[in-house]
């Protein structure tokens, strides 16, 4: 993956951040601090059921966010898990859509 160049505090589009033990991250936003330094709101790809904040010192963007087809992955990921409120599992909302029932085709 490229590096990013330039890539600002104020998060606009998710994308994928690494720290120095390779850990990878999915940052979704970020958090401007009043006292002490600002801070990414992340979650491990491992693991994305838990959020946590890194320092924008901690970790390196890999790739600049991307649009279109290229970050579909990550926008399906966002919503699963907004729907989802970080649970196990399909949303029911992401679940209705991709496994439908009888009754639901017209």
């Amino acid at each position: 993956m490229k590096k990013a160049k330039n890539l600002r505090l104020n998060v606009t589009r998710p994308f994928i951040a690494v720290t120095e033990p390779g850990t990878r991250y999915l940052v979704t936003s970020s958090s401007e601090a009043i006292i002490g330094p600002d801070k990414w709101n992340a979650r491990p790809l491992l693991d994305l059921s838990n959020a946590t904040k890194l320092g924008l010192s901690e970790a390196e963007p890999l790739a600049e966010p991307t649009a279109g087809a290229a970050g579909e992955m990550l926008r399906l990921v966002l919503a699963d898990q907004f729907l989802d409120g970080a649970g196990d599992g399909l949303s029911l909302a992401l679940r209705a859509n991709v496994d439908p029932h009888e009754f639901q085709i017209r």
